[in-house]
């Protein structure tokens, strides 16, 4: 391992600093490309680890990470003997050993550029103590929220809803200190509702008392997952109906104030104007690979009362005419 700065002295990390934790099922060719790009990546050295977790996959995703693993030893490969679903999120950071545990969907890495930038990120937070030591996260450059900017500090959870809002739903944002990975209670309890990663960054968020956030694009995508299906789930009941459920608890409890809710589910309305555009102006059934059953009973549940939703409907045909004149003359 590299000499490293943690603290008041120079030591040698005992553990990787980062883990990047990868649960897979049945996409053994797109993580052959994950992979190569990693294996090629010259950031990836001792400090750095690899953690698949198939989910009994019926393809040849073992043959695949095996043959990465057999040339790159901190490429770490782990096969569930059944189909656990979520919470096979749980198992791919249980099996990472880094101080550090990123998870990371299997369509997506970090170039060179971008995995050395989270590494010195990591070590500055690490001169703080153990118990001074604020949670990171990386978001990709994907925020727009009104707090948007290339690093933002959060006081507490409320700051954070503020400027996280939905993306706190995509697995590739989420990464943990392994200590408070530890401390996180009750981690499967949301796992029906497919987001877990959502109630695991509100307790550290909560724990710590604050975060940073690296608004900073760190993340490749492969092309491959353009042609990909990736439905099966009832879009609007996940990420509006189970992903305020999950806030819920804690705006009881203080911790996030009735205007950030609000302006929470303003943003969150503006924010799927292609989904619903989709919804009530394309036929989604032909266009859309999600089950939309019941999204206009979950409107009225979480913005019958708001005079904001029906101006919005209301102008919904006129922004979707200005996104594809946007797209069409790009």
């Amino acid at each position: 391992m590299n000499e490293k700065e943690t603290g008041c002295s120079s030591q040698k990390l005992k553990r990787p600093l980062i883990s990047l934790c990868i649960p897979t099922y049945n996409r053994a060719d797109i993580l052959r490309e994950t992979l190569g790009r990693l294996s090629l990546n010259p950031e990836l050295d001792d400090d750095v680890e690899v953690v698949v977790s198939d989910n009994c996959s019926k393809d040849d995703t073992e043959a695949v990470v095996r043959s990465f693993a057999a040339r790159k030893p901190n490429i770490r490969y782990f096969r569930n003997e059944e189909n656990v679903l979520d919470r096979n999120f749980i198992r791919v950071l249980d099996r990472a050993e880094g101080l550090y545990l990123k998870l990371l969907n299997d369509w997506v890495w970090p170039d060179a550029e971008s995995l050395g930038f989270m590494k010195r990120c990591l070590l500055d937070s690490m001169t703080d103590s153990m118990t001074d030591r604020r949670p990171v996260f990386f978001s990709n450059d994907w925020l727009f929220t009104r707090k948007k900017q290339p690093v933002i500090d959060c006081r507490d959870l409320d700051e954070y809803i503020q400027a996280i809002s939905t993306f706190v739903t995509c697995n590739s944002i989420f990464g943990v200190w392994r200590d408070d990975w530890q401390r996180i209670t009750a981690k499967d309890r949301y796992a029906s509702y497919k987001l877990m990663q959502v109630d695991w960054s509100y307790q550290i968020v909560e724990m710590r008392q604050g975060c940073r956030i690296y608004d900073r694009r760190v993340l490749e995508c492969s092309e491959a997952m353009t042609n990909v299906v990736r439905g099966g789930y009832n879009w609007f009941q996940i990420h509006l109906d189970n992903y305020y459920r999950i806030m819920a608890p804690y705006h009881e409890r203080g911790l996030v104030s009735s205007a950030t809710m609000r302006d929470d589910r303003r943003y969150l309305l503006r924010h799927f104007a292609p989904e619903l555009s989709q919804i009530y102006l394309c036929h989604s059934n032909r266009n859309w690979q999600y089950d939309t059953e019941g999204t206009w009973r979950l409107l009225m549940k979480y913005y019958g009362r708001d005079a904001f939703f029906y101006k919005f409907m209301a102008a919904l045909p006129i922004m979707w005419l200005l996104h594809r004149h946007i797209r069409n003359n790009a």
